[in-house]
């Protein structure tokens, strides 16, 4: 039940990002050069400005919840140490991928809008890049737990969809935007949904008595 919870988190806070990343006021910002159009977009369209980073913002802490409630599902559902402790660090390196997310957002909605079109102080820059790797290592951490927990399959997948975005965004962009770890996000909480609840049997299987054998 924990999973499947820990799934629903994850799906729905990636569907809250993409709601907001998807905002044309947002799109058109990351697509304008010009400092100047910039700030007409801000100051014509704040209420899309506003709720487009909001959403930004509250999905990616919902996919952090969804990421801390996956490794309590962990616990609960294998007494081996080294998963738990890799459970714990998906969960550790989530969490601190979202303080920093949440910064940049803020940072976003409360500072004068000039300073967000010429330039947000150093702190901000060093929290998306901070956000950016951790968030990586989160998901595929989250991904290989998965392959030794719930299911092999869907590790895998989980895995394969984060590395993916980010390749495709290296290709396509040369950097890796935010935009594109919410699709790796709701594969892996559609996955935990749905994913069957099993253990390693060597893990939670008493051996066989071959005494009589």
């Amino acid at each position: 039940m924990t999973r499947r919870i820990s799934g629903l988190f994850m799906s729905v806070g990636a569907l809250v990002f993409i709601i907001g990343v998807t905002r044309p006021v947002i799109l058109d910002f990351v697509g304008v050069a010009s400092s100047w159009h910039r700030r007409q977009l801000i100051e014509l369209n704040y209420g899309e400005w506003l709720f487009g980073n909001l959403g930004m913002g509250v999905g990616g802490l919902i996919i952090g919840a969804g990421i801390v409630i996956f490794a309590f599902a962990v616990h609960k559902r294998t007494p081996n140490w080294i998963y738990r402790l890799l459970a714990y660090a998906a969960a550790i390196t989530g969490i601190v991928a979202t303080f920093c997310w949440m910064y940049t957002r803020v940072g976003h909605l409360i500072v004068p809008t000039e300073v967000v079109v010429f330039g947000l102080p150093e702190s901000y820059n060093i929290a998306y890049d901070l956000y950016t790797g951790l968030i990586i290592l989160s998901l595929i951490l989250t991904g290989f737990v998965t392959l030794l927990t719930f299911s092999r399959i869907g590790g895998v997948l989980i895995m394969a969809a984060e590395i993916g975005v980010v390749w495709i965004a290296l290709a396509l962009w040369n950097e890796i935007i935010p935009g594109v770890h919410p699709p790796a996000a709701f594969v892996a909480g559609v996955i935990l949904m749905i994913a069957p609840s099993l253990e390693l049997r060597r893990n939670t299987e008493p051996l066989l008595d071959t005494s009589h054998c």
